[in-house]
């Protein structure tokens, strides 16, 4: 688990860099509609992610039932 909130710590950490330092260099104009989009973009794409999940989980399609895998009964 460290792992992990360790990988997210670093991860942001150089995101937060490049945008910081690298975004200078970026042509983006500083309007509403940019803004818009930026803001409004990662909720949109979480929850268009998190409805297909929503009917994958309806249909009774599992990823993770592979039926070729033969399972161990427990004793």
């Amino acid at each position: 688990m460290i792992g992990f909130i360790l990988k997210v710590f670093l991860a942001s950490t150089f995101l937060s860099f490049a945008i910081k330092y690298g975004g200078i260099y970026l042509p983006v104009q500083g309007n509403t509609p940019t803004a818009l989009i930026a803001v409004l973009t990662p909720s949109i794409l979480m929850a268009v992610l998190f409805v297909m999940r929503g009917r994958r989980q309806e249909t009774g399609f599992d990823v993770s039932a592979q039926p070729n895998v033969v399972r161990r009964q427990e004793e």
